[in-house]
């Protein structure tokens, strides 16, 4: 079937001008639509900048705005022996601390086992209960410590069945060279929280296995740490001294002197100010540049004129300007006649009658027409030889 090539052909009329010109006419009714779209992102995307600006700067007012910020210590030591960290209780002042020793854990390793050539080997016959022994004073006071072992158990199970009571000891086995040891550390420092020794009880050992009588078992009881603070002896179980200085942390790092002197953190509200300079100076520059407007070359910043960026800034500088609490000093001293009478009836010594629609004053008679004390607006003067509401 042949196809039309050319509209119009025998009616002289340009039909594919006409179309074209169609065509145009209705991308043309587009493109108003098209640049409001394009004008609508653009000024969506300079709203999500100033968003970030002020939610920037929201922060850093905020940081400020914290109380605690301002009743923050700190404390500078100087000397290897401690670390200090001072809380908010903490008493300004100085404070010299030697550590003459630090706190330990415990710590105990069987004699060498014989009769066993790995971990895989048997330790003991028959099951039972294996007591651990906290005696750092040797007269029997401790407590005991109960473990089941199980049957048939390797020096493995053993020290798995140990670790697995989590009761302020940790189990592993070592090598000497020669044979192998059940070794115990507390968890915990310092003397009462030591591992002093095992009681087998009546756990029986394998066939061929014992202990050597010559690679016997090795204790060391743990040990308190010794400290004095300005001349004051203090002991501690652990290297970690709360409560011998007021609301301040010691973390006994080794043997020698350290001088603390607990004082007001300016450091930390030099930071809070400085980063509030730094956001309000970033958000003006983010405002400057949406609203900027170049004359040589006519470009104009995305919320150039736009009113709801004006009225941030017009606030955001009326807070500025004002002193914190200005307002209200200005106003408690101005007298009661000078401000809404609304501001002063609750608390005017005057007392109040009502006649129809006007208001009198007992004490000086002077009428306030069509309201009452508590919405009144201006005072609207009649005859009177003083002042109402205050002088």
């Amino acid at each position: 079937m042949a196809s039309i090539s050319s509209l119009g052909i025998g009616s002289g009329l340009d039909l594919n001008g006409l179309l074209d010109q169609l065509n145009d006419a209705e991308r043309g009714k587009l493109e108003p639509i098209e640049q409001q779209i394009e004008s609508q992102q653009v000024q969506l995307s300079a709203y999500g900048e100033l968003q970030g600006a002020l939610s920037g700067f929201q922060g850093a007012v905020s940081a400020l705005d914290d109380p605690s910020l301002f009743q923050s210590l700190s404390a500078d030591v100087s000397g290897e022996a401690v670390q200090a960290a001072a809380g908010p209780d903490a008493s300004p002042g100085r404070y010299d601390v030697e550590v003459q020793t630090l706190a330990s854990a415990g710590s105990y390793a069987t004699a060498r086992l014989e009769g066993i050539e790995t971990l895989d080997d048997v330790v003991v016959s028959g099951g039972g209960e294996l007591r651990l022994q906290f005696d750092p004073a040797g007269d029997g006071s401790g407590p005991d410590l109960p473990i089941n072992i199980a049957a048939d158990s390797t020096l493995a199970d053993i020290r798995d069945a140990i670790n697995a009571e989590q009761a302020g000891v940790s189990a592993s086995i070592v090598n000497d060279g020669e044979g192998y040891r059940l070794a115990l550390m507390s968890t915990e420092t310092g003397k009462e929280a030591s591992i002093t020794g095992m009681d087998w009880g009546d756990v029986a050992l394998a066939d061929g296995v014992g202990f050597s009588d010559t690679a016997t078992a090795v204790d060391n009881i743990g040990k308190d740490a010794q400290l004095t603070v300005n001349g004051i002896d203090i002991t501690s179980a652990s290297n970690q001294v709360e409560g011998a200085i007021q609301d301040v942390t010691l973390s006994l790092t080794q043997e020698g002197s350290s001088t603390i002197n607990v004082e007001r953190d300016t450091r930390a509200v030099r930071e809070a100010v400085t980063g509030f300079v730094e956001a309000y100076n970033s958000f003006k520059a983010t405002t400057g540049e949406l609203s900027a407007f170049n004359s040589e070359t006519g470009q104009a910043g995305e919320l150039l004129g736009d009113s709801a960026l004006r009225t941030v800034e017009s606030r955001l500088r009326a807070d500025l300007a004002g002193g914190v609490g200005q307002a209200a000093a200005r106003r408690a001293h101005l007298p009661c006649w000078q401000t809404w009478v609304s501001r002063c009836s609750s608390t005017a010594p005057w007392r109040w009658t009502r006649t129809g629609s006007t208001w009198w004053s007992a004490r000086t008679w002077t009428r306030w027409a069509n309201s009452s004390p508590a919405t009144a607006k201006r005072p609207v003067w009649q005859a009177s030889s003083t002042r109402p509401w205050g002088s």
